[in-house]
């Protein structure tokens, strides 16, 4: 396996089908995360051979977004607010590469409405934000440009 370095120059995110609510404008950063532990460890026999743990992922789409509670239309924080506790498609598509395909994640989150902070005076405040993925998201890693 060679060894690539990933420098990100631009992404998107979006929710919805068809990505209908596009907040790459609000996001500074995502990280699509996973915590994973092993239930029951290895359970060992007498004569030497055990029956592994069970491994189990909880994944996450955390990062922090600029906050626009401020729009007219209550911006993204609006649409947090009015899709908390729903599943939603998410995709996140590295759109860097100017030529094939950049590296993309699809799955569904769980959408929990998003904080408010006023304040402080004159300053923008990022939010961390994290809503649980169900499931595991799928990966879909850059694809060169198609031969001509």
């Amino acid at each position: 396996m060679t060894t690539t370095v990933a420098r990100i120059k631009s992404a998107t995110i979006k929710f919805g089908t068809s990505g209908a609510e596009d907040a790459s404008g609000q996001y500074i950063n995502v990280v699509i995360a996973v915590d994973t532990s092993v239930d029951g460890g290895d359970l060992k026999a007498l004569d030497g051979t055990g029956i592994p743990g069970t491994l189990t992922e909880t994944w996450a789409l955390t990062g922090s977004l600029i906050e626009d509670w401020t729009a007219t239309d209550g911006g993204f924080y609006k649409w947090a607010l009015d899709n908390a506790g729903t599943s939603v498609e998410f995709e996140v598509i590295d759109t860097t590469p100017t030529t094939g395909t950049g590296a993309k994640w699809v799955g569904t989150v769980q959408v929990a409405a998003l904080s408010a902070n006023v304040g402080p005076i004159d300053a923008t405040t990022p939010q961390d934000v994290s809503w649980n993925i169900v499931g595991r998201p799928t990966y879909t890693p850059p694809a060169p440009p198609a031969a001509p």
